[in-house]
């Protein structure tokens, strides 16, 4: 684990980290293949990342997980990334995860397809929830232990505990698939809530391990 005394430092640090290995898969296959978080914490991440000179273009960007609602809704994943990581470029490289929010059996059709390409990722930003979730994996949920252990990667939908409940996530074959997995962390409280992980036995204790890189700060 690394810490950092504020979340500037740490997003210096882990965007540094970030647009290395994207460079890197740039220049070694032509295309990087990343997939993102949602939610408030990592948003000045993705800020910081749209004033970096990165090759938008050449960036296959997808989502670690959504609210199934439309791209107009406040709870969009998808509007959130594409306003803050595309602030600064024309580029649209980003794949979203509804592509029809009025049929959940076509859409995850559609996006169990799309989101093939995101096997053997470059790399995998995730977040962890007070509850000690993790992408839309959750506790007490019978969708998300599918997700959890399911053999072959894939997407699939789960129920939140909070508005909006219906969620689609990638699997954690698929996002372990991933060549760097990072974790970005804030608060005391999940510090510990991550740490008990595993006495707990919550979703993101399916993921620690040797290759999670998590970065943290108390601020």
């Amino acid at each position: 684990m690394k810490t950092f005394d504020s979340k500037t430092t740490l997003i210096e640090a882990l965007g540094t980290k970030m647009v290395d290995i994207i460079n890197k898969a740039i220049d070694q296959k032509g295309v990087a293949k990343i997939l993102l978080s949602g939610g408030n914490t990592p948003k000045d991440l993705y800020l910081w990342l749209s004033k970096q000179n990165l090759d938008f273009s050449k960036i296959k960007v997808g989502l670690v997980d959504e609210r199934y609602v439309p791209l107009e809704s406040p709870y969009s994943n998808e509007a959130l990334v594409a306003a803050t990581l595309y602030h600064n470029t024309t580029a649209t490289g980003l794949i979203g995860m509804v592509a029809d929010s009025e049929n959940p059996e076509q859409n995850l059709k559609l996006v169990d397809a799309q989101y093939s390409t995101f096997e053997n990722a470059d790399l995998v930003l995730l977040g962890m929830g007070d509850d000690g979730h993790t992408a839309s994996i959750f506790p007490n949920d019978s969708a998300s232990t599918a997700a959890l252990l399911e053999k072959n990667a894939g997407i699939c939908y789960t129920k939140a505990p909070s508005i909006p409940e219906n969620r689609i996530t990638c699997n954690k074959v698929l996002l372990d698939s991933a060549l760097h997995t990072f974790l970005m962390l804030t608060g005391s409280s999940k510090l510990l809530k991550f740490k008990t992980a595993k006495e707990e036995k919550t979703p993101i204790s399916f993921f620690q391990g040797t290759t999670l890189q998590v970065y943290y700060t108390p601020n």
